[in-house]
């Protein structure tokens, strides 16, 4: 607040006291010369200036008090949250329905490539307020887009089903979109998480609240990565804003073989082209991360169990099936990859673009054959 506008020009301000310069060497002066000062001086100097500086702010706060001039305070998480509810409601409500609600459109077929939001991975940091690894953490985090404004789950754990975060392992398990987020409009991203207290008669613990808009020009750190902080940790979500794309649904099925016990696994895909490795052996004791938080990959399935969950066809249920793919130039690349103590497999599979119909490719990994399915479409308004 300016001294004139609140009124604190008219008051008497006290002059805080400086030092006089002490001359270079070398650099004549006019004034007697000074000895430098001693540390106790340099002490009682520094706590005098604080002495002005405390006053002249209780002078200030007295003022306002005085006048009825009280500072705004800022909202909490959980206010943040409520007001976004209610925004929502008046903006939204009586055309899309509750608030809580769902998505209910599935992939959509359309006539052009629109401009979409990629989600990548979401990254827990910065603990703060006492909380330590690991978490147990629950909630969710959704986007919403103005096709319709409701939820497109991104993440969603039940208190009873939640998801452990580690130091060595801060990502939350995307299971979505479960279509495209499309980027006509700033897409809203709402989280809501909490963290699992170790007995029942403690209230758990909020992680993060937060409603906030993105949009084409959000400022990114290396082109990737935007950083939330909140007031017990720091969410840093990485994505893309894919100007034009199409939509496609990815699906696997396993048609020969069998995945080995003990066998982490881990299928990702990507936009850009990956290096083309059949078969890699290790030496003993030296296992190739088989990193789920990788820039830029897309993590479809995680199984470091080594148990690949499949249906009665063989069908590989997968965490996360739809992906964007840039158009036209661009192409979607699925990697499979298994690893244990002293052995690392992968085998790469490349889809080009399409507007339209699937594409199948066989992943190949000695012990295991799979037939990837990727199905294309253009994105409806």
């Amino acid at each position: 607040m300016e001294l004139i506008e609140s009124g604190l020009a008219g008051m008497e301000i006290i002059p805080i006291p400086t030092p006089t310069p002490t001359p270079m060497v070398g650099e004549s002066s006019s004034t007697p010369e000074t000895r430098p000062m001693t540390r106790s001086e340099r002490e009682a100097q520094s706590a005098e200036i604080l002495r002005h500086i405390e006053e002249m702010e209780e002078m200030e706060q007295r003022y306002l008090r005085e006048h009825g001039i009280y500072p705004r305070e800022q909202p909490t998480e959980e206010q943040e949250v409520e007001n976004y509810r209610k925004y929502w409601e008046k903006c939204f409500g009586r055309r899309h329905g509750s608030y809580d609600a769902e998505t209910s459109l599935g992939p959509m077929s359309g006539d052009l490539p629109e401009s979409s939001l990629q989600f990548f991975s979401i990254k827990v940091t910065d603990l703060k307020y006492g909380l330590r690894w690991p978490l147990q953490v629950y909630g969710f985090v959704a986007a919403r887009d103005s096709v319709d404004r409701r939820r497109n789950y991104l993440f969603r754990c039940t208190k009873d089903t939640c998801q452990t975060l580690t130091k060595n392992d801060p990502y939350l398990r995307l299971t979505g979109p479960s279509r495209a987020v499309l980027m006509i409009d700033p897409v809203a991203i709402e989280v809501q998480l909490k963290v699992k207290t170790e007995t029942e008669s403690e209230e758990d613990n909020v992680l993060a609240l937060d409603c906030f808009q993105f949009h084409e020009t959000y400022p990114l750190e290396d082109g990737i990565r935007a950083r939330i902080p909140r007031r017990r940790c720091t969410l840093e979500f990485a994505l893309e804003v894919l100007g034009m794309s199409v939509e496609t649904i990815v699906g696997i099925r396993v048609i020969g073989g069998s995945w080995p016990d003990q066998c982490a696994g881990l299928i990702v895909c990507s936009t850009e082209k990956a290096k083309d490795e059949r078969m890699v052996f290790l030496e003993k004791g030296n296992v190739a991360p088989a990193s789920a938080s990788s820039e830029g990959r897309m993590v479809l399935l995680d199984f470091p169990d080594g148990k690949l969950p499949t249906k009665s066809d063989g069908t590989v249920e997968l965490s996360r099936r739809i992906v964007s793919v840039h158009w036209p130039a661009g192409k979607l690349v699925v990697s499979v990859e298994a690893s244990r103590e002293g052995f690392y497999a992968r085998d790469t599979v490349d889809f080009g673009m399409k507007k339209s119909g699937a594409s199948t490719c066989i992943c190949d990994l000695i012990f295991c054959r799979m037939e990837v399915t990727v199905t294309w479409s253009l994105v409806s308004m």
